[in-house]
């Protein structure tokens, strides 16, 4: 009873009205696949970014999460060279106090990425702001990504929605308090951090 309570709760929480999506490209590559998905969560186009996915409802529960993560953290930059300049943000980049660096996506076309065949039905490839690979397979001539890549190592599709959430609430709170408080870059990433830190522990 439980852990239904809590997958109902997490489903309630991950529900959105997320309207249409934009048009791409079909997946008929690897490249085209992963060029995709990081245009829709450039463009924040959710129904769109989710197209690319293929997985159990737990582990799209998790992709969906990351996207909202990814976005919030993108407004977190976005909001940090409003208020303090690319410099401050340059600054938030390097520290490394807090152990906090974000890895936001680059908008330029992911046909530059390195993409590794495995085989004719499977490829991986290595995302500038994703620390573990990215995996996909060809279904129908079509290439999907992996949702099962977006659990994160060391905990279970649900656990891992459920962390990916409480973090973006930290990133959500950071941004709204930038321009309020004058912390310094280094000051703002030990903060976040450390509360980074607390969401592991007590995933």
């Amino acid at each position: 009873m439980k852990a239904t309570l809590s997958i109902t709760l997490l489903a309630a929480v991950l529900v959105t009205s997320i309207g249409c999506s934009k048009t791409y490209p079909p997946p008929d590559t690897p490249q085209q696949a992963v060029e995709n998905m990081t245009q829709a969560l450039l463009d924040d186009d959710l129904k769109g970014y989710m197209a690319c996915f293929e997985g159990a409802t737990a582990e799209l529960m998790a992709a969906k999460a990351t996207f909202r993560f990814m976005r919030a953290c993108i407004k977190f930059r976005e909001k940090m060279i409003k208020e303090h300049g690319q410099e401050a943000w340059d600054a938030f980049q390097s520290v490394q106090g807090g152990g906090v660096t974000l890895k936001l996506p680059v908008p330029y076309s992911a046909k530059a990425y390195p993409i590794w065949p495995r085989g004719k039905t499977a490829a991986v490839c290595q995302l500038p702001y994703r620390t573990v690979a990215v995996r996909l397979t060809r279904t129908d001539d079509l290439w999907l990504v992996q949702a099962k890549g977006y659990t994160m190592q060391g905990f279970s599709a649900l656990r891992s929605t459920a962390l990916v959430i409480n973090m973006t609430s930290i990133i959500n709170d950071a941004t709204r308090q930038l321009g309020r408080d004058k912390m310094t870059p280094a000051e703002i990433d030990e903060a976040m951090g450390a509360a980074f830190f607390y969401a592991l522990l007590n995933g």
